[in-house]
């Protein structure tokens, strides 16, 4: 009688051990990271032609509007001009 408990605590206890090596990683929670930035510029390029494919040179701040969200924003740097070609 002792020796059939004692088996049966044997296999009791493989089966224990088999069932615990099974949990799989996916199972645990992963942290993901979280990265936060804050600009206060945005550079935009543009580039400007006329009606013949030609770049167009003289522009300022006062010929374009940049908008965010539906809401209009202020251009604050000095737009410089490059020509091609």
């Amino acid at each position: 009688m002792k020796r059939r408990s004692l088996v049966v605590i044997v296999i009791m206890h493989s089966l224990l051990v088999t069932m615990a090596s099974q949990v799989s990683p996916a199972q645990t929670p992963q942290r993901d990271d979280v990265v936060t930035i804050t600009t206060n510029l945005v550079q935009i390029d543009a580039a400007v032609t006329d009606k013949k494919g030609k770049p167009v040179s003289d522009l300022g701040t006062q010929d374009f509007e940049v908008y965010e969200d539906g809401r209009p924003q202020k251009i604050r740097k000095k737009i410089a001009s490059q020509r091609n070609g």
